[in-house]
């Protein structure tokens, strides 16, 4: 049967139908198609988590200059109100005179 040739009509065909051999050569075509595709699938992942972790950055950054500027803004709203006070204490020191 090994060396069958078309003489023996559809009986090579038949045994390997009934042993799975096609099914097993489709099947092995399948599995690398199914690992082509899932290593696709992990590299554009990988690419999206590398571009997250860039943005994640940038907005770390962003989120420390805006504890910056908060800061800065209170120390700025302490000098108005200290410099406010002094102008009242002025204006009440010149209306005395």
């Amino acid at each position: 049967m090994l060396f069958a040739g078309e003489s023996s009509g559809g009986i090579v065909e038949d045994i390997e139908a009934i042993l799975g051999m096609p099914a097993l050569e489709h099947s092995k075509h399948d599995f690398v198609w199914l690992s082509q595709k899932q290593q696709k699938s992990i590299e554009r992942i990988q690419t999206t988590d590398k571009r997250n972790q860039s943005i994640l950055k940038t907005l770390e950054g962003i989120d420390e200059k805006i504890k910056s500027m908060k800061k800065d803004i209170g120390l700025y709203n302490d000098d108005i109100a200290k410099q406010t006070k002094r102008i009242e204490e002025i204006e009440l020191e010149l209306e005395e005179h």
